[in-house]
C-alpha cells in the first residue's frame, strides 16, 4: 500500500508523473494531508457525528430543506454550491463553518488532479470544460459533498450498505471512515477481489477513486474505480466530495448502461484472474 501513497502537493514534487500514473493505473490513490488540512477534515467528522446524534426535525420538508436524508441502512447530509445558505441547522453552526471548509478543500484537490490528469494524457483541459461545462463556477457546479452515516446495526444486518459501483463524476475525494467499510477494486490485482484500503490509511489519508465521467472524457482510456461500502459492527460517519460537470454526461444510477460498464469491469478482472490461476 506504501507505494501508492502520496503526500498531498504531490503535483509539485518530482513525484507528479510517477503518482499520475499510478492513480490512472491503479484507479485509487491515497494522499497524505498536511497537518493544517488533516485537522480540519478531523474537526469536520467530529462535528458531523454530533450533528447525526443530535434530535432532527420531525417534519419531513424541513428536514429535506436542510440537505438531510435517511433512507436505510444509512442517513446522509449532502452540500452543493448551488442550493440556499439556510439549509444548514442553526443548532450546529460550527458544521456548516467545517462543511464548507471542507468542500472547498475536497474540490481544490479534485480540480487540481483533474487538470494535471488531462496534461498528463495530452488533453486539452480548457476545450473540454467549454463543451461539457466546467465544474467550477458555484452557479453551475453540479459537484457535491455527502456526509454520510450508515448505521450497521443488527436489524439490518442484511441489507447492504452500499451497493458495487462507479462514482459517476469524474474524482472523489474520501475521508479515512470512522471505522472500516470502504472496499475498493484494484484493476491490476489478481490475488484480491478487493482492497479494504482504510484499513491501511493514516487518519490524516484521503483517498482518491476516478469516476465514470472521466472514463467517458478520456476514451475510455482511464477506468472508473469499482467498490462498494461493506458492514462493521458499529456505525460508520465518512465524507466524500464528488466532482461533477456543470452538464452531467454520466450514467444514471442502476441504468442499464451503468450496470453493462460495471459488469464490463468484473469481466475483465475475472479474465485477468483465470489467466494468472492457469499459468501457474
Amino acid at each position: 500500500m506504501g507505494d501508492l501513497r502520496y503526500k498531498a502537493d504531490f503535483l509539485s514534487s518530482n513525484d507528479r508523473d510517477e503518482g499520475l500514473q499510478k492513480l490512472l493505473k491503479h484507479t485509487f490513490l491515497v494522499l497524505a494531508l498536511p497537518e493544517n488540512e488533516a485537522r480540519l477534515v478531523a474537526d469536520a467528522f467530529e462535528v458531523s457525528k454530533k450533528f447525526f446524534s443530535s434530535p432532527l426535525p420531525q417534519n419531513l420538508k424541513q428536514a429535506a430543506k436542510l440537505g438531510y436524508k435517511k433512507n436505510l441502512p444509512k442517513e446522509r447530509f449532502q452540500v452543493r454550491r448551488t442550493v440556499r445558505d439556510d439549509h444548514f441547522p442553526t443548532s450546529l453552526p460550527e458544521f456548516k463553518t467545517l462543511l464548507l471548509g471542507v468542500y472547498d478543500l475536497f474540490e481544490r484537490i479534485a480540480n487540481e488532479l483533474l487538470k494535471s490528469i488531462l496534461l498528463f494524457m495530452g488533453i486539452n483541459h480548457s476545450e473540454l470544460m467549454s463543451v461539457y461545462g466546467d465544474p467550477n463556477p458555484p452557479k453551475l457546479s453540479s459537484s457535491v459533498l455527502n456526509v454520510f452515516n450508515y448505521f450497521n446495526s443488527s436489524d439490518i444486518e442484511k441489507t447492504v450498505n452500499c451497493r458495487e459501483h462507479i462514482d459517476p463524476g469524474l474524482i472523489t475525494v474520501l475521508g479515512k471512515g470512522t471505522v472500516g467499510g470502504l472496499l475498493v477494486r484494484d484493476p491490476t490485482r489478481s490475488d484480491v477481489t478487493w482492497i479494504s484500503v482504510e484499513d491501511l490509511m493514516e487518519p490524516s489519508d484521503v483517498i482518491i477513486l476516478t469516476g465514470q465521467t472521466l472514463n467517458f472524457l478520456t476514451g475510455g482510456k482511464v477506468e472508473g474505480n469499482l467498490h462498494w461500502v461493506g458492514k462493521n459492527t458499529s456505525s460508520r460517519v465518512n465524507i466524500t466530495f464528488e466532482l461533477r460537470l456543470a452538464y452531467p454526461i454520466y450514467w444514471p444510477w442502476d441504468s442499464e448502461n451503468e450496470k453493462k460498464e460495471r459488469q464490463k469491469i468484473k469481466e475483465k478482472n475475472s479474465r485477468k484472474n483465470l489467466c494468472c490461476s492457469t499459468s501457474k
